[in-house]
């Protein structure tokens, strides 16, 4: 069993090494969420979303806590006029991955953007890598996307 999280401080949690998983209780109470969510949207809006693709470390909390963050408030606030984009930015948390794995995507884009030389003098492995990095995200969206589908069913139409 996972231990709750315990905050140390705003904007750090310890979970330790275990991952959190989405069908897991996590006890968060309403002003955590919301300082959680508020604390993603603000790194949202102030740049960190340039690319595609962001480094899991600059999220204010590890990813997995702002995922628990906004399932509790798309179940806890269906009417809610942020509803949709909770939802849209809960999918949209794959984007941003570990350090190797972004700079290997980050190291493919920008030979993408250089030119057809560029690719061809990357390494065949870290470009199927890089490619495996961006599909397995994409799948992942595509779970999250089946996650919250269920949570639609419950909003009142013109919510």
């Amino acid at each position: 069993m996972t231990p709750a999280p315990v905050a140390l401080k705003p904007g750090a949690w310890r979970t330790g090494k275990t991952k959190i998983k989405m069908n897991q209780t996590l006890s968060l109470n309403d002003g955590e969420i919301r300082e959680i969510i508020c604390a993603y949207f603000e790194v949202l809006d102030t740049g960190g979303a340039d690319s595609f693709f962001e480094q899991e470390r600059g999220l204010p909390y590890p990813k997995e806590i702002i995922s628990r963050a906004l399932v509790a408030a798309l179940r806890r606030w269906p009417g809610h006029s942020d509803w949709e984009r909770w939802r849209a930015e809960f999918i949209e948390m794959e984007r941003f991955l570990r350090e190797a794995d972004w700079n290997l995507v980050e190291e493919f884009s920008a030979r993408a953007r250089e030119g057809p030389e560029a690719m061809l003098a990357m390494d065949m492995a870290r470009m199927q890598a890089a490619n495996s990095i961006t599909r397995e995200v994409s799948l992942r969206k595509l779970g999250r996307m089946g996650e919250v589908s269920d949570l639609s069913l419950f909003r009142k139409p013109g919510q």
